[in-house]
């Protein structure tokens, strides 16, 4: 390897880990984030949830607009590694780089593998509130409308009949 190569490696290895650090702070944020909306859910803060909700949706376009970026400077080390692959994995890079190199790409690799999943986990967990207060939610409306229609009644000819109409009357009259 001649010294311009060596030096465009560094320039391309230094972007590519430039990345994989904005990666690890942002998915460090989501999961603070996410644990934070966990608890908003369990404590039904409702107004918070529509902030916490935009924070979730701005690091997401965030990881988003890096991820493409990781992958252009991944296919650009690639290429000045040898490699014919469009888009390199992060260990085929790790494997041809030296070993100092290498292992922080792993460790990289693993740190990120990890968050991802965690984040995935938490995110489940936190629809799965949301999911149980919408069933609440849902219940609760039914019986609130059912509890303000009228009662119907069928006669024994198979017409529908107007019931007492209870609906509205929260609180009887004489009360």
């Amino acid at each position: 390897m001649d010294e311009t190569q060596i030096k465009k490696i560094q320039i391309d290895y230094d972007l590519l880990l430039s990345s994989l650090e904005e990666l690890e702070i942002i998915y460090q944020h989501l999961l603070a984030l996410l644990l934070e909306e966990k608890k908003t859910l369990v404590a039904a803060q409702i107004d918070q949830l529509q902030s916490l909700n935009q924070k979730k949706e701005n690091l997401l376009i965030a990881i988003k607009k890096i991820e493409v970026e990781r992958e252009k400077q991944a296919a650009k080390l690639g290429r000045t590694l040898g490699l014919k692959k469009s888009s390199p994995r992060l260990l085929e890079l790790a494997g041809l780089l030296s070993p100092e190199r290498s292992k922080i790409f792993k460790s990289f690799h693993q740190k990120l593998d990890t968050m991802v999943r965690e984040v995935s986990d938490i995110n489940r967990e936190n629809e799965k509130y949301v999911l149980s207060a919408l069933y609440i939610l849902k219940g609760s409306m039914g019986e609130i409308k059912d509890t303000l229609t009228g009662q119907k009644t069928y006669h024994r000819k198979g017409q529908l009949k107007q019931g007492p109409d209870n609906s509205g009357h929260l609180v009887s009259r004489e009360a």
